[in-house]
């Protein structure tokens, strides 16, 4: 066994014998580095905070003993316990100034990346909204914005139309077609606007990360223990974890996908989130929010297909591409999944068409 992979020092700040302990990659996820390591019986979720993505990763670990001390006080949902070092710190700092956690291992679970049927979709709209809805009582402005203006949608748009000024003629010229589409649904940025400063609209504890991919489950029976990755965690409104979940797992191609006429939207699914969701948070949503629950998916697919485009205005800055047009190929198929969703809540009356 080798432990190139985790400094020696942060192996021991966690009680572990480097001799003798045993280390594997444990996620794929894009953002932090996380290591599954034993030794003798003992498991534990090792992880690399990645600075680049959070610049004050101290926070992240802050918030997150918030949340668990709160959830264990209510013995109603059960997270990975936080672990502290031998120093008695929830954190270790190798030489290289990265900052090192360390979590509670569940064993014989397991995660997974595609929906398979209507009831895992519901279960999992269940599972965030009951996070939510378990926090309801939690103070929202004690917790660290661990990334500003995350799912803020006039602060998206902002950024786009400066990318559109400043971008390249040629770059703008290419995209012309999906800039102005963008342009034209900018309704829905007023709409998020009014939202801001409505106060049927409240501000809530929001995962800001409520996909798949995000749910622990058990290995043999597929039955759901409890959601994952709370990096994001922080206040926001009641479309966020919804819209996510909408955005992830309702379309039958992945955002990568070029393949557009492969691109459908899948009715069974997305009813079966709408469903979970509304009955894990039961009365916490208000008459006006449960009214608009449906613009939910709009509003994140259409900041996704603005973050897109702007990157691939700005020369692809933020998000790793294969190619030059990759963020614009992205945008196009966000566009096109956004006009699915619509067609299908015009068509069934579940929004406002005008």
């Amino acid at each position: 066994m080798q432990t190139g992979q985790i400094p020696l020092n942060i192996v021991e700040s966690f009680e572990f014998n480097h001799l003798m302990v045993d280390i594997s990659n444990f996620s794929n996820g894009l953002i932090n580095s996380t290591f599954k390591v034993t030794e003798n019986g003992k498991t534990l979720v090792l992880q690399k905070i990645n600075s680049t993505v959070f610049s004050n990763p101290i926070d992240l670990i802050e918030n997150y003993i918030q949340l668990f001390d709160y959830l264990e006080t209510k013995k109603l949902l059960h997270i990975p316990t936080p672990i502290k070092t031998v120093d008695h710190n929830y954190f270790a700092i190798n030489s290289e100034k990265e900052i090192w956690r360390a979590f509670e291992f569940f064993p014989n679970t397991i995660t997974v990346s595609t929906v398979q049927n209507k009831e895992q979709a519901f279960g999992v709209a269940h599972c965030f909204g009951n996070l939510t809805n378990t926090l309801a009582l939690f103070p929202v402005h004690t917790l660290k914005a661990t990334l500003p203006n995350f799912h803020n949608l006039s602060f998206r748009f902002e950024q786009f139309q400066t990318a559109i000024k400043q971008s390249s003629f040629q770059l703008k010229e290419n995209s012309n077609v999906e800039i102005n589409t963008l342009l034209n649904k900018s309704a829905l940025v007023q709409f998020y606007e009014k939202l801001k400063t409505n106060s049927s609209y409240k501000l809530r504890v929001m995962h800001h990360d409520a996909k798949l991919s995000n749910v622990l489950f058990e290995e043999t029976t597929n039955k759901i223990i409890c959601p994952i990755d709370f990096d994001t965690m922080q206040s926001g409104y009641y479309f966020s974890d919804l819209g996510d979940m909408v955005r992830s797992m309702t379309c039958t191609i992945s955002e990568n996908s070029e393949d557009l006429d492969l691109l459908e939207f899948r009715e069974e699914i997305y009813e079966a989130l709408i469903s979970g969701y509304l009955s894990s948070l039961k009365s916490e949503l208000t008459e006006v929010e449960k009214s608009t629950i449906h613009y939910s998916g709009l509003l994140m697919i259409y900041m996704q297909a603005l973050r897109f485009l702007t990157d691939y205005l700005n020369g692809n800055v933020y998000y790793q591409v294969h190619y030059p047009e990759q963020n614009w190929a992205r945008a196009k198929n966000q566009i096109a999944f956004l006009s699915k969703l619509e067609y299908y809540l015009e068509t069934n009356n579940l929004i406002n068409s005008n």
